[in-house]
């Protein structure tokens, strides 16, 4: 809170988007991270961890560093576009069975949206990847598909016998047009067919509606081929080479249940780590750490013998995260500035 002339006022805690109001000092980190991500000669995939402990703007960081990667001066780091970014607050997402598997769904839905448009329409996502209104077109579509179908077999069926065309009345009529009727009608079902042939495979589908039962059935291999296609075109390669970049931020990791926060590190592991990803997990890592040492720390360990394993969350993180930034404690005087900035705004 901080006190005005009529009393006391509250500030919510919301996260700093305009560089101008930047009362921490934080541009000049999130300039670095920008030039780092955007620059052509940074290897990837690449997994970037900004930490701190609630309340210290790690997320204000990661929106002003989402602000400037669209900065033309820094994408134009060899890049012929802005990278496209993906946010997903897994804190929001937490209810869901297995995060991972949410993580995967959110990035790939905002990632496809970015594709060619023919690219959208020849190779769709699976149904149970799609939002509501989106499976309500798709069935649309499916109905256009089976009606233009039976208009090519209702043309065919003239062709083969004509005597039946006096009897069909005004739709026996339309068959002196057979040909454009039936472009028109042939269209929608050859596109279906390549719709068919490119379509995202069903087990990208399959791990997002059961994510152990896809590990279990080892599928997870085409899973990760089918996300890097996505990804892929959603960076407009050509002959090999990326025109942009792709970064996700994943938020409020630390906020979500310990073994749901280990799925989404494995999922940006093994899932989208491809050429030209950036991850950008915003989270207190020393959570994270000890839900990974209680996870794997054997189970016969006592209170003896426990010190030897007070590493394994630490190691684990490591081979997960290439480059981790901690954030420094705020200063009195900025967060005073911040809060007169933001009375000031209210």
């Amino acid at each position: 809170m901080a006190s005005t002339a009529s009393g006391l006022r509250a500030h919510a805690d919301r996260p700093v988007v305009d560089p101008a109001q930047d009362a921490f000092r934080f541009l000049p980190y999130a300039d670095a991270f920008a030039l780092l991500i955007n620059d052509a000669e940074t290897a990837t995939p690449l997994t970037v961890a900004i930490s701190g402990p609630w309340g210290s703007g790690k997320t204000s960081l990661a929106r002003l560093l989402e602000s400037r990667l669209k900065v033309e001066q820094y994408w134009r780091l060899g890049w012929d576009a802005a990278p496209v970014t993906c946010w997903f607050n897994a804190w929001m997402h937490s209810d869901a069975p297995h995060l991972g598997a949410a993580l995967a769904a959110s990035v790939t839905r905002t990632v496809s949206g970015q594709r060619p448009w023919y690219w959208r329409l020849l190779s769709p996502l699976p149904s149970v990847m799609l939002s509501p209104e989106a499976r309500a077109w798709r069935r649309i579509w499916i109905g256009v598909v089976f009606a233009s179908l039976a208009l090519v077999g209702y043309m065919l069926m003239l062709w083969l016998f004509p005597e039946l065309e006096p009897k069909s009345g005004k739709l026996g009529e339309l068959f002196g047009h057979w040909q454009v009727l039936t472009v028109y009608a042939a269209a929608p079902a050859v596109i279906a067919f390549f719709r068919k042939a490119y379509k995202v495979s069903d087990s990208v589908g399959t791990f997002v509606d059961a994510p152990r039962s896809a590990a279990a059935q080892g599928t997870l291999a085409e899973v990760r081929e089918q996300l890097g296609r996505i990804m892929r075109q959603a960076q407009r390669c050509w002959r090999g080479k990326a025109k942009r970049r792709v970064v996700i931020f994943v938020d409020d990791l630390e906020r979500c249940p310990a073994d749901k926060a280990l799925d989404v590190c494995e999922v940006v592991s093994l899932l989208l780590g491809h050429d030209d990803v950036v991850t950008v997990i915003v989270a207190d890592l020393d959570l994270l750490e000890s839900a990974a040492t209680a996870r794997y720390r054997p189970a016969q360990a006592d209170a003896a013998t426990s010190g030897e394993y007070s590493s394994i969350g630490e190691e684990y993180l490591h081979k997960l995260i290439q480059l981790r930034f901690n954030l420094p404690p705020l200063r009195r005087d900025d967060i005073a500035t911040a809060l007169s900035i933001r009375s000031a705004g209210a």
